[in-house]
């Protein structure tokens, strides 16, 4: 019980006089707890109760009025067997084994429904769920029309919407289950509304309802969700955590009987031979002990002849696989051993070649640029012979420069001196007007000049 405000249902063991009985108590809301439910169980000894688990839930005070109701048979699948049990078994047919089925229904009475809930397996993440869905509408419109009548009920028609629901483990290795009410995607999208606890069932004993949220639900029967609640949670617990022969009432055919009694009887017969032949060391075997007991195993080596043949020749068959593929697995290797040992001669060949022509270059131009005079003087140093400055001269100056001057140039300033050299009878502003002409080409070359410099 989680709150005492909320209400429960106790399930309470059955009684001597009604082994398979368990009265169901409703408490909470500060009340005292009254009986409202009779969870019976199928009895074992019945004819019909063979292979098949039962539940049914009745009212506590009329034992004639069933609310809901739960029949689960089991799945028989042929079972996988390894060598040593099929020579165990001798050659003979094997017993199929039951299955816990992967869904089981809850037949709802008045109005009928049927609730099938189906396990989900869960994964590394995810723990396993079981899942069912509650029609909205469950009752049928009130109508003196024989048409309306006549149609099927709305929990019974596939176009009636339903609302989902789901058991879930509170912890994965916990056997406490609660049921939650799925979210709806109401925007289209990924994103959907959270799930909304409804019951707690804990320790098989308590189903815990939060009425809060269970107003919350848009269903008409609400009865009938109550009464789902209640068997599923019972089945759960039964059938999914404690599975079990007993609790199938599986009883063994006749041929699984004859045969565990076969089994037991050659069983004996080879303690009771194992048990004679350690009585020979101590006591002088008897003859007619001896032979029986060679005939013993003589018919037992006669009849697994056959299997020990069968044995046998998977064996060799074994054998031929695991060395065709030990042949297969060393062919590989040689292959990929061979192709390794080419891949490395390719480069180092590869690497033989790039030096050979990197000495066939090194040797041309040692060749062609030489290298004779620096190993005949070793101490010498050469250096690039730098140009010798050009000089001008003009106005009786000398006018050193490096600069390339133009034939144009060149034969106007010396044109130039050679007539400040020579004596002329011109007038005062003549001379004047050479020398700022002289100094005006002066002023020209030294610019170009300091130009040239700044560019170096």
């Amino acid at each position: 019980m989680l709150d005492e405000n909320l209400p429960f249902f106790s399930v309470k063991p059955s009684s001597s006089e009604n082994p398979f009985i368990n009265p169901i108590l409703l408490g909470g809301n500060g009340l005292e707890s009254r009986p409202v439910y009779s969870l019976r169980r199928l009895d074992p000894s019945l004819p019909n109760a063979k292979n098949c688990y039962a539940i049914a839930l009745y009212d506590s005070h009329n034992s004639e009025i069933l609310y809901g109701q739960v029949v689960v048979r089991p799945e028989w699948i042929q079972p996988t067997l390894s060598t040593v049990e099929i020579r165990a078994q001798n050659g003979g047919p094997t017993s199929q084994t039951p299955v816990v089925p992967e869904s089981f229904s809850v037949q709802l009475c008045n109005p009928d429904n049927q609730v099938v809930i189906k396990q989900k397996s869960g994964t590394w993440n995810n723990s396993t769920y079981w899942k069912f869905e509650m029609p909205v509408n469950s009752f049928r419109v009130p109508s003196s029309s024989v048409l309306d009548q006549s149609q099927n009920a709305p929990a019974l028609s596939n176009s009636t919407p339903k609302i989902t629901f789901k058991w879930k483990r509170d912890v994965k290795l916990s056997r406490d289950i609660a049921c939650y009410l799925i979210g709806k995607n109401t925007d289209g999208k990924k994103r959907k509304e959270p799930d909304i606890t409804v019951a707690y069932y804990k320790g098989g004993k308590t189903l815990t309802l939060y009425e809060p949220n269970m107003r919350r639900i848009e269903v008409e029967d609400t009865k009938g969700l109550e009464i789902v609640l209640l068997l599923s949670a019972v089945v759960i617990k039964d059938i999914f955590f404690n599975a079990s022969r007993e609790m199938f009432n599986i009883v063994p055919s006749k041929a699984t009987i004859a045969r565990s009694k076969s089994l037991s009887e050659v069983a004996s017969n080879i303690s009771s031979n194992i048990s004679g032949n350690t009585n020979l060391h101590y006591s002088r075997p008897d003859v007619n002990f001896q032979n029986s007991s060679n005939s013993v195993i003589s018919s037992t080596i006669s009849t697994d002849w056959s299997s020990k043949n069968k044995v046998d020749l998977e064996t060799e068959n074994l054998r031929k696989f695991i060395a065709s593929e030990e042949m297969i697995k060393k062919n590989s290797e040689e292959d990929e051993e061979r192709l390794v040992r080419e891949m490395i001669r390719a480069e180092d060949e590869e690497f033989r070649r790039r030096e050979s022509e990197l000495e066939k270059e090194t040797e041309r131009l040692r060749k062609k640029f030489g290298t004779d005079m620096a190993t005949q003087n070793p101490g010498k140093t050469y250096t690039s012979p730098t140009p010798e400055p050009k000089l001008f001269r003009f106005s009786g100056k000398t006018l050193p420069t490096g600069l390339r001057v133009s034939p144009l140039v060149n034969g106007f300033l010396e044109a130039a001196g050679r007539r400040e050299q020579k004596p002329t009878n011109n007038s005062n502003s003549q001379s004047s007007t050479q020398c700022i002409a002289g100094t005006g080409l002066m002023n020209i070359v030294q610019k170009v000049q300091g130009k040239k410099s700044f560019q170096l």
